[in-house]
């Protein structure tokens, strides 16, 4: 180990190693090797006692599970180019540009698009119906709902940047740049709910949310501990889920996953 002043741990591995007490190896040598150990027994055993003497303190957030969901948005920070992959760019880069449709209005523009004929007349028809809308910042997507449950549906056509808005979005969530009321945002792409990744279970047994989350961020099995901890966190209201890809899946949800795609549509905040 290094000192405190040489090593300095960032992200969730810092929830872990605070308050821990370091003992300097980085200069040890055969002549003071003894002495470094004695010290760092002696550190190990004072930290034992104390421990034994003071109250534990129940942990009610599972926050180094936060900070390596964070990390993981962090490190999926660039947008490979379509024509080369091996190309990409920072993910900052990606403009976003969305648009509040008025739903009256467009329904009825979509009946004139259903019973159009000509090629010339969808087309412009087409145009006519998405060209009505009003840009919107990120930031203000949620102002517009008047529901206690913030619930924002984002249309496009294939290939136009849904899902590089969801990782755009959870990006900055995780820079502390966008959207600091939530305390998670969990970014879901449904295409991934299929049967070859979530095999069923045994009888009488469903996948949750936590399952999902666990799955797709942890490359390790949850603790029973944490397993809970994570469990009350998903049902606060001060998650954010991001679900990418209903379009895709919608009509082809594996039977065994059809309980857990509801439970994800009935989360407050998505």
């Amino acid at each position: 180990l290094t000192s405190a002043t040489a090593w300095k741990p960032s992200d969730w591995l810092e929830q872990i190693t605070r308050g821990l007490v370091f003992v300097d190896f980085h200069n040890a040598s055969e002549s003071n090797i003894d002495y470094k150990v004695i010290d760092l027994i002696n550190g190990i055993e004072e930290q034992i006692t104390e421990t034994s003497h003071r109250r534990i303190q129940p942990i009610e957030e599972p926050s180094y599970l936060f900070e390596m969901i964070k990390w993981h948005y962090k490190q999926n920070s660039r947008i490979e180019r379509l024509i080369n992959p091996a190309e990409s760019f920072p993910i900052e880069e990606s403009y976003i540009n969305l648009a509040i449709v008025d739903s009256k209005e467009q329904q009825g523009k979509e009946k004139k698009l259903r019973d159009a004929n000509q090629h010339e007349t969808i087309m412009g028809t087409f145009e006519d119906i998405y060209g009505v809308k009003t840009p919107i910042n990120v930031k203000d997507i949620f102002n517009t709902c008047k529901e206690v449950g913030k619930k924002v549906l984002v249309f496009g056509r294939a290939g136009i940047g849904k899902s590089t808005f969801c990782r755009y979005v959870s990006h900055q969530w995780a820079k502390n740049a966008l959207w600091p009321e939530y305390n998670l945002v969990v970014l879901i792409s449904l295409r991934s709910l299929t049967e070859n990744r979530y095999s069923p279970l045994s009888s009488g047994k469903s996948y949750s949310l936590v399952d999902i989350v666990a799955k797709e961020y942890f490359s390790h099995d949850l603790s029973e501990e944490d397993t809970s901890l994570l469990r009350k966190q998903l049902n606060k209201r001060t998650v954010l889920w991001l679900l990418d890809g209903y379009d895709e899946i919608v009509q082809n949800v594996p039977s065994h996953l059809q309980h857990v795609f509801e439970q994800l549509l009935n989360t407050p905040h998505h």
